[in-house]
């Protein structure tokens, strides 16, 4: 009977552990953490004290030439090869010529990414796109998109729509840079953040709504606190109320300790868990002159996985943390080259082998 009952518990958790590894929404997590404070941004959470899946996403800037039948297919392969789960794609629905010309590119390449399980997300980013001069802009694309998406067989969709608006890059923000002039225009980005969760949950529910965060969101969370809806905290907290999840731009060449990848984190990470959501790492591969130090352009594969390795070695299975995104596929794939699958070498680097 001991016997049974000891099989019986290991069935349970290994059944504990699948439903964790295969959950569909990419902003959920495992628990919350409800006892850590965001403050603790320069913090690295402690090691974690096993390995657990993670996911592992990619940029796709300009993601027009790979909807010919050629480039699509190799682009589908260096994911599989690799272990992308997440693709996101940049998507080009501003002009409507152009707009109907590629329906039939996209239509076909998000097919092929269903049948090898790659999920795509819908990538649109512009510095000053969730400024209120241009919100019904912005919502009138996020209408195309949602409208052809929704034309398409349900298992051949779109998984979500994928926001990168650095807004802080735009000439506005730089050129005034009074504290109240900030504020208005930091509440202007999170009107149009909420009309956008508003609109696809209203039209496409089934989707997820993600946000990239520059990193100085959470280290300089005093920069850019402000009042919204009657809650007052950073931004990168709003941001994270309004989005399924968010994927921080922690770039950097070590990942873990001072001024690094789990640090820069942090703080969106501590935020994700206390409301049951997840926030990712990233590393950049596109080439930087002004900050060189950020990107693995012109690292070895080695060194690229080595980094990874350490910070998903530091978050493991810490609740809201969500996985690891790369930067981008055209430099992402002059530094693999013909190397290992990433996924395979970062797992063995994670938890290696014991002799």
């Amino acid at each position: 009977m001991s016997r049974i009952i000891g099989v019986l518990a290991c069935l349970a958790a290994l059944g504990l552990f699948w439903v964790k590894a295969s959950g569909q929404n990419p902003g959920a997590t495992g628990g919350v953490n409800s006892a850590e404070s965001p403050k603790a941004s320069q913090e690295n959470p402690p090691p974690a004290s096993g390995a657990m899946p993670w996911r592992l996403g990619l940029w796709l800037w300009a993601s027009g030439p790979f909807l010919q039948p050629e480039a699509g297919d190799q682009l589908l392969d260096f994911c599989a090869k690799h272990g992308i789960d997440i693709l996101l794609a940049q998507i080009h629905f501003q002009d409507a010529e152009k707009r109907d010309s590629l329906l039939p590119g996209y239509a076909d390449f998000l097919r092929k990414a269903a049948q090898q399980d790659l999920r795509v997300e819908a990538l649109e980013g512009e510095p000053e796109m969730a400024f209120a001069s241009l919100r019904a802009d912005t919502l009138q694309r996020l209408d195309s998109i949602l409208n052809f998406d929704l034309a398409l067989p349900p298992h051949e969709r779109f998984s979500g729509l994928h926001y990168d608006i650095e807004f802080t890059s735009s000439p506005r923000w730089r050129t005034h840079p009074d504290p109240a002039d900030r504020q208005a225009m930091m509440r202007e980005v999170l009107e149009t953040a909420q009309a956008i969760q508003d609109k696809i949950k209203t039209r496409a529910p089934e989707l997820t709504v993600a946000y990239d965060l520059p990193q100085a969101y959470g280290v300089q969370a005093d920069d850019f606190t402000l009042s919204f809806h009657g809650k007052t905290a950073p931004i990168y907290q709003h941001l994270q109320d309004l989005s399924d999840y968010v994927v921080v731009m922690s770039y950097r060449q070590r990942g873990t300790g001072e001024n690094s990848v789990v640090s820069m984190a942090t703080p969106e990470i501590i935020y994700a868990a206390q409301i049951g959501k997840t926030a990712c790492i990233s590393l950049d591969t596109e080439q930087s002159k002004d900050e060189p130090n950020t990107t693995f352009y012109g690292k070895s594969a080695a060194t690229l996985e080595q980094t990874a390795a350490e910070s998903l070695r530091a978050l493991g299975d810490r609740p809201g943390f969500g996985g690891l995104y790369l930067h981008h596929y055209g430099s992402l794939e002059t530094i693999l080259g013909q190397a290992t699958p990433f996924r395979h070498e970062v797992d063995a680097r994670v938890t290696p082998t014991l002799p």
